[in-house]
């Protein structure tokens, strides 16, 4: 039987902002000041969604440096919070999307592991907030994606059902959490995820955000 979808829960990083380009640049100032080479935006930003960590340990390894690496993951953050929106913008036509959703009486939740810090400076900078119903962040909830609760929990402050739910992301974690909440998922394969987007198991894949709108009522037909 045909469901109708009302309530959206959204992905950050990789699926409505390019924060690559600032995280990678934070990564960069880090390694110059060592006196080592830049990496590359391009190989690196597939790494953006894994976290500080995970970029500190692969950047390191290319030059065979030993270092200390919560020392270095707290530098990269602070260097990361200084520089937030000097080069991050949303995806093409993302915002529009996100506006005409809004416009058309869909309930919006933002659901990222991201911590809240930065994600509510980015939505400030771009003026953005009052397009969510709520803002959940990774440091927020107990356990983060790919765990249900994240998902679970963001629904309930928004006193939403689950079976009229859809979650929007780009990367496995956002599939997994979908799955483990029952929800359905759709994923962008603009985003920041290593594996190819058809190996995810999402229910379907768009290449702009101007395809959710339409993806929402292929989803609807789907469950």
């Amino acid at each position: 039987m045909k469901q109708t979808i009302d309530t959206i829960l959204l992905d950050f990083d990789g699926t409505i902002f390019d924060t690559a380009p600032d995280l990678v640049g934070a990564l960069n100032t880090i390694l110059q000041e060592r006196s080592l080479p830049p990496v590359d935006l391009e190989e690196f930003r597939f790494m953006a969604g894994a976290g500080a960590l995970y970029l500190v340990q692969n950047a390191f390894k290319l030059y065979n440096q030993n270092i200390c690496l919560k020392e270095i993951t707290n530098e990269l953050i602070s260097n990361y919070y200084a520089r937030l929106t000097l080069l991050t913008k949303p995806f093409p036509n993302a915002i529009e999307t996100i506006k005409k959703l809004k416009d058309d009486g869909y309930t919006l939740g933002i659901c990222t592991n991201k911590p809240s810090l930065a994600t509510n400076k980015i939505l400030d900078h771009f003026e953005l907030r009052r397009l969510f119903n709520v803002v959940v962040c990774g440091d927020q909830v107990e356990n983060k994606k790919p765990h249900a609760d994240h998902l679970l929990y963001t629904l309930q402050l928004m006193n939403k059902a689950i079976r009229k739910a859809v979650m929007v992301g780009d990367t496995e974690a956002d599939v997994l959490s979908a799955h483990n909440a029952g929800i359905p998922v759709i994923i962008t394969d603009y985003g920041y995820s290593p594996i190819p987007c058809g190996q995810l198991g999402a229910d379907l894949v768009i290449s702009d955000f101007s395809e959710l709108p339409k993806s929402l009522r292929m989803i609807e037909t789907k469950f």
